[in-house]
């Protein structure tokens, strides 16, 4: 681990070399998984946000791993976030609250009729409980689109939905409980259901 330790305070202090052999190191690990599914321009973009994000975090670095290895954790997951972005990133997010609607009204086989009944009264619940901003957000959510995503196409900020979506959930829930229907209840529901 004296490897990493003098590594670790090279690239705190800026060290040209350190850095640059991360980088290339980074590079050559991003190229590998991604270089199907992205152009060059986008493996050095990535590239350099995962230093951004290395050199941010690498005070909190605690050894538990070889340094590379949770360089290259970084540097993989930074470009799997941007992929997942750019999946939703031409989906309106009014398309993909229709889309989980759809999905949520119709039975997935024959034999799903409890699941319906139970993704219809949240279909219900939502559509009774909710503002139109708040059934918007948790539907894009429950739609796969990042929350990243969703904040910025809402024009918000990430902690502003994250808020947004706890104030859904808890009037949504307030107003099951006044249809009698208890959150554990619900839960059972949905678990005979899958």
């Amino acid at each position: 681990m004296p490897h990493d330790t003098d590594r670790i305070q090279a690239i705190l202090s800026g060290d040209g070399d350190t850095l640059r052999d991360l980088a290339d190191y980074l590079r050559r690990v991003l190229a590998r998984g991604f270089s199907r599914q992205l152009s060059e321009a986008d493996l050095s973009d990535l590239n350099q946000e995962a230093m951004l994000r290395i050199h941010e975090n690498i005070a909190d670095f605690s050894g538990q791993s070889r340094l590379n290895t949770w360089a290259a954790a970084i540097a993989v997951n930074t470009a799997l976030m941007e992929l997942r972005r750019r999946r939703h990133v031409h989906v309106p997010l009014s398309d993909a609250a229709e889309s989980t609607r759809a999905l949520m009204a119709a039975p997935a086989a024959p034999d799903a009729i409890q699941q319906a009944q139970v993704s219809q009264l949240l279909l219900s619940a939502i559509d009774a409980s909710l503002t139109e901003l708040q059934r918007t957000a948790l539907l894009a959510k429950l739609s796969g689109i990042p929350m990243s995503e969703v904040a910025r196409r809402m024009g918000r900020k990430r902690g502003t939905l994250y808020k947004l979506l706890h104030d859904a959930r808890g009037r949504l829930l307030a107003h099951l409980q006044e249809r009698g229907l208890s959150a554990d209840e619900l839960l059972q529901a949905m678990e005979a259901a899958a």
